[in-house]
């Protein structure tokens, strides 16, 4: 029976790895630089209450349990992918995220009201224009996140070609294998 691994999510990663519904789910503190105590910070602010957004979750968070690299980590894993339009949106929206956790948290420190805080449904400006990750950056990005490609692999923008010139997975070379071929040609996907 094939197990699937689920990416690591913001609103479904508990702080380990856990097992729901047949499916492993990849522990926040499994991701590179993320850390125990920034896992448990998320998982503790998403509570029963999932993160609607990016906005969301820089209004919920403490700015001190979170900097700029573990963020940047965190999306490149894929972990932000339900509440973000694209990893490459939420990879710029980075330094936003931190700043407005800042200000909001800033502002309660000093007793004062924020227009966030009064209005929780206020858009959060997320960056535009911003550059298209090709498939081998993201799998890139996500294998220095999390040790190993997950979602997909580099190679994976080469299956028309390799269809065309007959190399097979390995899954497929051993079944052929296993099914008396001799010979054939293999590509590392």
């Amino acid at each position: 029976k094939k197990i699937e691994v689920v990416s690591p999510c913001v609103n479904q990663s508990e702080v380990l790895f856990s097992v729901k519904n047949d499916r492993i789910h990849y522990g926040l503190s499994a991701v590179k630089g993320v850390g125990r105590a920034m896992a448990e910070h998320i998982v503790e602010v998403r509570a029963d209450k999932p993160l609607k957004d990016l906005g969301d979750f820089a209004r919920r968070i403490d700015p001190k349990a979170l900097n700029k690299r573990t963020l940047e980590t965190l999306v490149s894993a894929g972990a932000f992918d339900g509440i973000a339009p694209s990893r490459e949106i939420a990879f710029a929206a980075v330094e936003t995220i931190i700043g407005t956790a800042q200000a909001l948290n800033a502002d309660r420190n000093s007793g004062q009201v924020s227009m966030f805080d009064s209005a929780e449904d206020q858009q959060f400006r997320l960056p535009t224009n911003v550059p298209i990750w090709n498939s081998t950056e993201r799998a890139d990005k996500e294998r220095a996140a999390i040790g190993f490609h997950l979602s997909a692999h580099p190679l994976d923008a080469y299956t028309d070609m390799f269809e065309k010139l007959r190399v097979q997975k390995w899954a497929d070379f051993e079944r052929a294998v296993k099914d008396g071929a001799g010979a054939g040609r293999l590509a590392g996907t």
